[in-house]
């Protein structure tokens, strides 16, 4: 019975979000503003980055709004989020790619081809040594 009447508040709570509310005025409304957003959407609870990025988010609302919805703060942590991730694997991919371009440049070429070993060098003397 306990399980039924949790979910039903959560529930409840999620059709809640949808509808603004008040942004937070002091301290202690900061922190159940933002507690509530985490716990609703299920954020990391031990992450002070979410919290910062809830204060960030009000920081960057038009100085005329003074309600919006806790889905609204949701679907943009989220997106903040995946942007983050994509950031990071760009930054990896270019990695990759500069080291590969490294690599690449550091093998010897021959008549504009690289030649990855010293077998290919000996093979390449003897057909020019056959052709001379």
């Amino acid at each position: 019975m306990k399980l039924i009447i949790a979910k039903i508040k959560r529930y409840y709570a999620l059709l809640r979000a949808f509808f603004p509310s008040q942004l937070p005025q002091g301290m202690k409304e900061f922190k159940n503003f933002s507690d509530s957003i985490i716990d609703l959407y299920d954020f990391p609870k031990d992450n002070d980055g979410y919290v910062n990025m809830i204060a960030t988010m009000i920081q960057h609302f038009d100085r005329t709004v003074h309600a919006t919805s806790k889905y609204n703060f949701s679907r943009l942590m989220r997106k903040a989020v995946a942007n983050e991730v994509a950031y990071y694997v760009i930054q990896d991919l270019k990695l990759k790619k500069k080291k590969a371009e490294e690599d690449a440049a550091k093998l010897p070429v021959i008549d504009g081809e690289l030649v990855a070993d010293g077998a290919k060098k000996e093979q390449q003397s003897v057909q020019d040594a056959a052709l001379s």
